[in-house]
């Protein structure tokens, strides 16, 4: 059972210069969108390998990572590509594009479904959208095979009416034969915010709770 409690996100700025953003930004804390127990299920209990990353995030808002804990986060999120020439790659393109900060949480439920989502924050919207969503996350497949994975396809059964406004999607599922584990992936672009929504299950990873992991954090990005 997903809980309902929503959050309070921080405001994107709308303030600010258009022709500079391309696009408007989110300001604050981006914490906030990832930690907030609005998205995991009632039941999950959270990873133990992300309980050191996540520590300083109370959901509010106010806490906020430490450079190391960032640093650790981000390599984390480098072990889930499965190629070293693909991992050394997307930490070369976060360098050169000015990731700004990163922010993850991992949990499993009681049937064994692991879910992990981290958050990247760019300096600008174009950079979220057009280096990395719209580059490497294209429709047919992402460019970059995950740890576990083997054929990745778009995903054509995901319900276009659980389309959240202000946030592109791109969601793809493992086509069989398959290994072990299910894995499904989705990557959503609010403004400067990339999010990378993975869950993985042994058997069959179930439509709906991933569907709902996708909606649930993109309303908390859109």
């Amino acid at each position: 059972m997903i809980a309902k409690t929503r959050v309070a996100l921080p405001p994107k700025d709308d303030d600010r210069e258009n022709g500079a953003m391309f696009c408007t930004a989110h300001v604050g804390d981006v914490l906030v969108t990832v930690t907030a127990r609005a998205v995991a299920p009632i039941d999950a209990r959270a990873s133990p390998a992300w309980s050191a990353n996540s520590s300083t995030a109370s959901g509010t808002g106010e806490g906020r990572m430490t450079e190391q804990q960032q640093t650790s986060v981000a390599a984390a999120s480098l072990k889930e590509i499965a190629e070293k020439e693909d991992r050394d790659e997307f930490g070369q393109r976060l360098v050169d594009w000015g990731l700004r900060h990163i922010a993850a949480r991992g949990w499993t439920t009681e049937d064994g479904t692991r879910t992990r989502i981290y958050l990247l924050r760019f300096d600008t919207a174009a950079v979220a959208d057009d280096r990395f969503h719209g580059v490497l996350f294209p429709y047919t497949g992402p460019a970059h095979r995950m740890t576990g994975t083997e054929n990745v396809v778009g995903d054509e059964t995901f319900p276009e009416a659980a389309t959240v406004a202000g946030v592109q999607r791109t969601v793809y599922d493992e086509a069989e034969p398959r290994g072990a584990e299910h894995d499904r992936q989705a990557y959503l672009v609010s403004g400067d915010v990339l999010a990378v929504v993975l869950q993985s299950r042994k058997g069959t990873a179930h439509a709906v709770p991933f569907r709902q992991t996708v909606v649930l954090q993109s309303q908390l990005l859109g």
